[in-house]
């Protein structure tokens, strides 16, 4: 689901997608289709996650992090 959202990290509200699971992840971040991304988890733009990374729910990933493949967080 299409959004925006306000990542209080002084931009305002950007684009953004909600996952079904509550996930919440900038237009502007790239993340693989083949990362995993739990409930919970929020990922700012700017935000590389590559193939094989699992993002952990609860967890903030911050504009400009690379999680690369096999790293879970």
């Amino acid at each position: 689901m299409n959004i925006v959202h306000d990542f209080n990290d002084g931009r305002g509200k950007v684009p953004a997608y909600k996952m079904e699971n509550g996930a919440i992840i900038a237009d502007s971040a790239n993340v693989d289709k083949n990362a995993v991304i739990e409930r919970g988890a929020v990922i700012e733009g700017g935000a590389w996650i590559v193939s094989g990374a699992v993002i952990e729910g609860d967890a903030r990933i911050e504009g400009g992090a690379v999680i690369e493949g096999g790293a879970c967080i």
